[in-house]
């Protein structure tokens, strides 16, 4: 019994560490970013690119089918982004925000995502 309490213990141990939250994690591609989100339907760029395009304008932003991975220079850049008027979340859209990322599309792409990334999710 001291047996099977043991292995029971270990595999419990293993499935809860099988998961990765990447909540605070940095990408360096949104291809990388879209990969990790589940999301393959979208227009992504590799690593050389995305340093490219946020040395350049600080962000890089790629369509998705369900909405848009966007990878920030640094949290103040994404602060004054999401102040944005034009940058409003619409009636049914959310947004989901990690170390130097954004995900946001519709409500339920976004909450499929948040299962694979973490992060702290605002809806409209």
């Amino acid at each position: 019994m001291k047996r099977l309490t043991l292995a029971s213990s270990a595999l419990l141990l293993v499935a809860g560490c099988s998961s990765i939250n990447y909540a605070e994690h940095h990408f360096v591609s949104t291809d990388e970013l879209a990969r990790a989100s589940g999301w393959n339907s979208c227009s992504t760029s590799d690593e050389r690119k995305t340093r490219e395009m946020i040395g350049q304008y600080g962000f890089l932003s790629e369509p998705c089918s369900g909405g848009a991975v966007i990878i920030w220079a640094s949290d103040a850049k994404r602060q004054e982004s999401h102040a944005q008027p034009w940058n409003a979340l619409e009636a049914g859209e959310c947004r989901i925000d990690g170390g130097n990322w954004t995900v946001t599309g519709t409500q339920y792409a976004v909450e499929d995502a948040q299962k694979r990334l973490g992060g702290a999710k605002t809806c409209a």
